[in-house]
């Protein structure tokens, strides 16, 4: 069945006779400004094919990569929240203490791990499969891959793009945030979420969270997850 299915989104259900296919093939195989062929010019490229295709791609290997595409939003953000947010980061532990929101999310994207794993256990199933978890403790990009992954569709940054991504800090009670009917579908995604952060609000030596930077770290990780998978291609 993997394999029918696979090939059917390749190939074609008629297989490589097929008409359409073999017009693919007869174009892909048109020559380019040199006489080289594509195929010729990828299998010819330095370090092989791969490195052909990787060319196309910058693939994340720090926060230097995201950082001239990131841009924080906080324009609709309420002005009482916003001097609240402020006061509880004057008086947050030392690890966000007088930080800023750019400084929480940096912090999240350059670490490594799952927040939280237990607590992560009950609401793994909710993550799409397509996303390789084992990854998040041996590598350091896991969270910027799937942060880029969750706003673009894709794991990795195309090469020569201007688009920007951008990261909006909003209310609770924003339009863009809470539904309008409690009965819509994505309701319960909202209601889980401040049920998870209530659930990691008391931090001390008896709770997986130890203190609000955990709590924070596990609330995005989550968030970013369950973002991905809806519009998506590798």
């Amino acid at each position: 069945m993997a394999f029918r299915i696979l090939h059917n989104a390749v190939i074609g259900k008629m297989g490589i006779e097929g008409r359409e296919y073999q017009a693919f093939l007869s174009g892909f195989r048109l020559p380019v400004p040199g006489g080289l062929s594509f195929p010729e010019i990828a299998h010819s490229y330095l370090c092989g094919a791969g490195a052909f295709v990787g060319k196309a791609y910058n693939f994340i290997e720090s926060f230097d990569d995201l950082s001239s595409k990131l841009q924080i939003n906080l324009e609709n953000l309420d002005p009482v929240d916003e001097a609240r947010l402020s006061g509880v980061l004057e008086s947050a532990p030392e690890s966000y203490h007088g930080k800023s929101f750019e400084f929480i999310l940096q912090d999240f994207l350059e670490g490594r791990g799952i927040p939280c794993p237990t607590f992560f256990e009950t609401i793994r199933e909710q993550i799409s499969p397509l996303i390789q978890l084992s990854e998040a403790e041996d590598s350091s990009t896991f969270c910027l891959r799937i942060f880029t992954w969750a706003i673009g569709g894709a794991p990795y940054l195309q090469a020569g793009t201007l688009t920007i991504m951008e990261v909006f800090l909003v209310s609770d009670n924003n339009w863009a945030y809470i539904p309008k009917q409690q009965d819509e579908p994505c309701r319960a995604e909202f209601l889980h979420t401040e049920y998870a952060l209530t659930e990691l609000g008391t931090y001390g030596p008896h709770t997986e969270a130890k203190d609000a930077r955990e709590a924070i770290h596990f609330w995005l990780f989550h968030q970013i997850l369950e973002a991905i998978g809806s519009h998506t291609f590798i």
